[in-house]
């Protein structure tokens, strides 16, 4: 007994020490934080001893998971500018599995590995020298808290669980793990999840019937919806990767650079996005700019909105360009489930949905289909289209990470000679995108239909050797093929994804006008 309970002790000053230690925790007291470290540690602690009846051997199991999450947290908080691991993140072990090469080259493999090369030894020799005990029942007690909790979300003790959470005043960001620790802040939102979402209007809970759902834009949409269908515009909408100017972060950079880019700009309007993340979380700026809902009225759902929208409808812009008429289509050249967008994406009203593994005749530039491929899938797709068609591209060519080996070595030798730096390789991509965007619009002036353009960034790309830590937004601009309907700009303003689609309606109606 006395094995079992040194064991158990060491598990819950392990998981208090990594948490305080390695998660950036340094000032006390973090008594909720604790305690939560400590009823983590107990329950790993107990499975692994039901599982192998050897305390030390599942003392080792529990610190070693309990190291994993710390080095997993850290890197990401590394990578994404001081962001802790969230509840939802558990949706994206799928995608780190089936995708490893979007995920492995920001966490420490070699460190991961040598630890791997240990473990396994430590593993067997524990199992052969460590003292046997059955004590089931006493880690069934340890087992208890999660699922008592779980019952008391569906029992009368509900009201007073949403009257705790409604206390914490929880930020629904990296403030929350700085608060109340990375486990503590994953235990709160998810509580939140289950038992506020989508009450006092907050939260992913339906269509449009609730009063949260109603965006920014209504104006725009009460105006387009005065319009005649035969005299609506084409709508295009580019979410393009990592897109960003790097001549503002470094100077020497030629200004030519982005010719097509700055010459759309001055013939529409250009803005910055202030995006809601770093280096990655796609979704986040993607789902508000379709939905135009700010990410203040989400709560839990801000982190991975399709986590939510893949298992149930979502008020969004489709939706109403639905109702006008229009023929709803995204195009994204990659994998059909990735983000779950298979199911989130008729969730949010899109008739169609065009991903790689139906993708017309795609050319890849580096391991991703190219984004002129996009734009050519684009054009085509207006010319068959008998309705007004509003169509969304998520582009990939420029998805990172740059590293070494992205290109064919006998193709950089021959054209692109000196690329021996992310940079640089991004840099090729980025010259792509502009040409992408100059021959979008001169196929839309060609074509004599009535359409509108508008280009964002999702995230800044995660180069922190380009991009200095104080940046935070992303380039966006609109054009349309009527110039003349464009507002001429005094300043360059700063905007919310909401407030980018409440432009764009915008421009649709004075197009259409």
């Amino acid at each position: 007994m006395w094995n079992l309970l040194l064991a158990l002790m060491a598990s819950l000053l392990a998981a208090v020490f990594l948490q305080r230690k390695s998660l950036g925790l340094h000032a006390s007291p973090f008594v909720f934080a604790d305690l939560v470290a400590c009823v983590f540690g107990a329950t790993v602690f107990a499975v692994f001893e039901i599982l192998s009846r050897r305390p030390y051997l599942a003392l080792f199991l529990t610190v070693s998971c309990l190291l994993l999450l710390c080095v997993l947290n850290r890197a990401k908080r590394q990578a994404l500018r001081d962001e802790s691991l969230v509840f939802s993140d558990v949706a994206l072990l799928g995608q780190l599995i089936r995708f490893p090469a979007l995920y492995l080259p920001f966490l420490p493999c070699k460190v991961l590995l040598f630890a791997l090369l240990g473990f396994l030894p430590a593993c067997l020799a524990l199992f052969l020298v460590s003292p046997v005990y059955e004590a089931k029942g006493f880690c069934l007690l340890l087992l208890a808290p999660f699922p008592l909790l779980y019952l008391a979300t569906k029992s009368f003790l509900a009201d007073a669980l949403r009257g705790f959470l409604r206390r914490q005043n929880l930020a629904f960001s990296a403030e929350d793990a700085k608060r109340f620790g990375p486990l503590g802040a994953c235990l709160l939102h998810l509580g939140w999840h289950l038992l506020l979402r989508g009450r006092e209007g907050r939260g992913i809970c339906g269509p449009c019937t609730v009063p949260y759902a109603t965006p920014v834009c209504k104006q725009e949409m009460a105006l387009l919806q005065e319009v005649s269908s035969s005299r609506l515009p084409d709508l295009f909408l580019i979410q393009e990767e990592s897109f960003c100017d790097p001549r503002r972060f470094l100077p020497h950079l030629p200004q030519e650079l982005l010719t097509n880019y700055d010459r759309l700009c001055g013939e529409g309007a250009a803005f910055d996005l202030a995006v809601h993340a770093y280096g990655a979380y796609t979704m986040r700026t993607e789902y508000e700019v379709l939905t135009a809902i700010t990410p203040e009225n989400l709560g839990s759902c801000v982190f991975h909105p399709y986590f939510t929208v893949a298992g149930e409808p979502s008020w969004s812009c489709v939706r109403f360009f639905k109702s006008l008429g229009y023929r709803t289509v995204c195009v994204h050249p990659f994998a059909r489930d990735f983000f779950y967008r298979r199911r989130a994406l008729p969730n949010l009203g899109f008739d169609q949905f065009i991903a790689l593994d139906n993708f017309p005749k795609p050319q890849t530039f580096g391991p991703y289909v190219s984004d002129l491929s996009v734009a050519k899938c684009l054009l085509d797709l207006q010319k068959t289209s008998l309705e007004p068609l509003f169509c969304f591209a998520i582009t990939m060519e420029n998805h990172g990470p740059w590293g070494a080996g992205r290109f064919d070595q006998a193709f950089l030798q021959e054209t692109l000679p000196g690329l021996d730096s992310d940079i640089e390789r991004y840099l090729v991509h980025l010259r792509h995108a502009d040409a992408m965007f100059g021959f979008l619009a001169e196929a839309l002036k060609k074509s004599g239909k009535n359409a509108v353009l508008g280009v964002y960034g999702d995230h800044l790309p995660g180069l922190p050797e380009l991009v200095p830590s104080t940046a935070t937004d992303t380039p966006c601009f609109l054009w349309s093929t009527k110039p003349s309907c464009v507002a001429q700009q005094r300043r360059r303003e700063r905007l919310t994804p909401s407030q980018f689609t409440a432009r764009y309606l915008r421009l649709a109606w004075d197009s259409a006008k």
